[in-house]
């Protein structure tokens, strides 16, 4: 494996440095206080399921969802959310589009 086939295999898992969403503030990984591993199970607490369906009254969307982790080249993380807004955030479930998808829309 080359360098830049590695350096693409771990952006899947690792942002590079300066380009987390959570050092420019507008992202939050929340977990459960009964699970505290960040896998995919974490999708089946109680806490991810509410977040999951709620978390857009508040403008906040999953980030990282498992269908679309071709187009957000990051694997899904079921404790990662990003703020946009609530109008925004509302319109991305309707159309069940990720960020770079509302982005990118006509």
């Amino acid at each position: 494996m080359n360098n830049g086939e590695a350096e693409e295999k771990a952006s899947y898992w690792v942002t590079k440095p300066r380009t987390s969403e959570h050092e420019i503030g507008l992202a939050v990984d929340i977990v459960s206080i009964n699970y505290q591993t960040l896998d995919e199970k974490q999708e089946n607490t109680a806490v991810q399921k509410w977040l999951i369906e709620h978390c857009t009254d508040y403008g906040f969307v999953l980030r990282y969802p498992t269908a679309k982790k071709d187009i957000t080249k990051i694997n899904y993380e079921p404790w990662h959310y990003r703020y946009v807004g609530i109008e925004n955030a509302k319109l991305m479930k309707e159309k069940d589009i990720c960020l770079e998808e509302y982005l990118k829309r006509d």
